[in-house]
């Protein structure tokens, strides 16, 4: 971590202490309670020290195993966890809402953050993407992060991310082309493994042993595609096959989706509910309330440095100004109150 890290994550975790103090957190929850709203949670990787060492995923896709078995503990003490098949705001609580996801199906969802959730009864669903279940690093963004580091050894992460979310932005085509030009740069400064194994994702057998009741599968299509850089008729061809892939291997009709980079444009939104799919969700961090579609539905991604204080610890009132107050106040600009 660097020193404007350090100050930053301290200046947060201050001015979050100030909202804390002055009770603005439990107004905001006292009306998630009284509304109904629920609060989505979007968590992507849960790694224990040495995975983390390992990994070229990208630090706001990460929790560590310790903090999660914090956040467990916080979210069954405090809030009612609920599956999110069958979840719908509008319904008064006495305690605030959550529901938990977890997107891309990787292999410590199921070796790390299982155990951990089950020991809390703690449901939660997994996006999965069919065609890419038990492969190492099957996610073009690690692949970028190997890619670039080997180019620059002295990038951060922050200079990386950049050219993930630029990439992102792309044609698969166009960034195909980036992403081999980047190898070849990187090949001249010296060729290594394109990905660890620590990046890998879960196989069907994996998947299959997870169904104990607590843990439920949806779509994150096929192939993780961003559907708004693709034709509409490649958009339908992912959400089917992942659809139809999802249901031939659990016995079941799949009706959820995650849209990969939370990308879904009223097209691919009526695209998804012709599909079948009842609950859609996005990346936008706001809270679900009654006024949104059901094929649209609000999340708020959570990581290991927007839930802990400056010591590295999990820490209720990041979580709260993270996972509660923002996305909150976000519903309500969204919504002109």
């Amino acid at each position: 971590m660097t020193q404007s890290d350090r100050v930053r994550r301290l200046t947060q975790w201050l001015f979050a202490s100030c909202l804390w103090t002055l009770g603005v957190f439990w107004w905001a929850k006292r009306d998630l309670k009284q509304t109904g709203a629920i609060i989505v949670l979007t968590l992507h990787r849960v790694l224990d020290e040495t995975r983390m060492e390992l990994t070229c995923s990208l630090p706001g896709t990460i929790v560590r195993s310790r903090t999660f078995d914090r956040l467990c503990e916080h979210l069954r003490s405090r809030y009612c966890v609920i599956p999110a098949e069958g979840a719908a705001p509008g319904r008064a609580q006495e305690r605030p809402t959550v529901v938990v996801t977890f997107d891309d199906g990787w292999k410590d969802t199921a070796d790390t953050a299982w155990p951990i959730a089950k020991r809390h009864a703690i449901p939660f669903t997994v996006f999965v993407c069919p065609d890419l279940t038990d492969r190492v690093s099957p996610f073009w963004p690690e692949t970028v992060v190997a890619y670039h580091h080997r180019v620059d050894p002295s990038a951060g992460f922050d200079k990386t991310e950049a050219l993930i979310e630029d990439l992102k932005r792309k044609t698969p085509q166009d960034r195909d082309l980036a992403i081999a030009e980047l190898k070849v740069k990187a090949c001249r400064a010296g060729c290594g493994p394109e990905g660890a194994a620590v990046d890998s994702t879960m196989s069907w057998e994996d998947i299959q042993r997870m169904q104990d009741g607590l843990v439920s599968f949806g779509s994150h299509t096929n192939g993780h595609v961003i559907l708004t850089t693709v034709s509409a008729e490649i958009a339908r061809a992912e959400m089917q096959s992942s659809s139809e892939a999802l249901a031939r291997r659990l016995h079941g009709h799949c009706d959820s989706i995650a849209y990969p980079n939370g990308d879904a444009s009223d097209e691919i939104l009526a695209i998804a509910g012709e599909l079948g799919y009842r609950y859609g969700f996005t990346t936008q961090r706001r809270v679900w309330t009654s006024r949104d579609p059901a094929l649209a539905i609000p999340r708020g991604n959570v990581y290991e440095a927007n839930i802990v204080n400056p010591l590295g610890r999990f820490s209720r009132i990041m979580f709260e100004y993270t996972a509660i107050w923002k996305p909150w106040l976000s519903s309500r600009r969204w919504a002109g109150l």
